[in-house]
């Protein structure tokens, strides 16, 4: 799955359309408009319709119970030059993370499978909580279980970057952050 450009529509569920129907509509009629990306609801489609106040991210939270995938998207993230890149075993460590910030990240990079709480749970408290940020979903085993969680970010109202399985291309990655190569 990859990122919709401006311009691009995506089909969605009846759930998640219902979900996005139900959200306030702000800047203009936009739903969910984040500075990282808006979209506007058009029968069964979503389509991105403004990219203009795109900003480059300062903090990532990268969220994996695999410390070689942890590894790995430090690695991917780190010539990118982040203010600060953190990391979380699980949801739970990410929520304590969170809380305990001064300022929360600006993109959580998220595995979707985990154990204690997957990223289902774990997105639906990001919802609870009101998250701003943006969300990159990822995962190495269930490309289902990726795109349920790909429908239940939308429908709660988080800014959903993109949705991919591991490994991450790096284009993909730049791409979902809103960067170009060599930033």
């Amino acid at each position: 799955m990859s990122r919709l450009a401006l311009g691009q529509t995506m089909k969605i569920s009846e759930t998640s359309l219902s979900y996005l129907r139900r959200a306030e509509p702000c800047n203009g009629g936009n739903v969910g408009a984040s500075p990282l990306w808006a979209r506007k609801i058009n029968q069964k489609d979503v389509s991105v319709t403004d990219l203009s106040i795109i900003r480059s991210p300062t903090s990532v939270l990268v969220v994996d119970d695999d410390d070689f995938a942890l590894e790995s998207m430090r690695e991917a993230l780190a010539p990118l030059k982040f203010a600060s890149i953190a990391t979380a075993t699980d949801g739970f460590a990410a929520l304590r993370h969170i809380k305990s910030s001064l300022q929360p990240p600006d993109v959580l990079i998220c595995d979707v499978y985990m154990p204690n709480m997957d990223g289902l749970e774990f997105l639906d408290q990001l919802a609870q909580m009101q998250f701003k940020g943006g969300v990159i979903l990822v995962s190495g085993l269930n490309i289902e279980m990726l795109g349920l969680a790909r429908e239940i970010a939308i429908g709660s109202g988080l800014q959903l970057l993109g949705a991919f399985t591991k490994p991450v291309p790096q284009s993909q990655l730049l791409a979902a952050l809103g960067l170009a190569p060599g930033d």
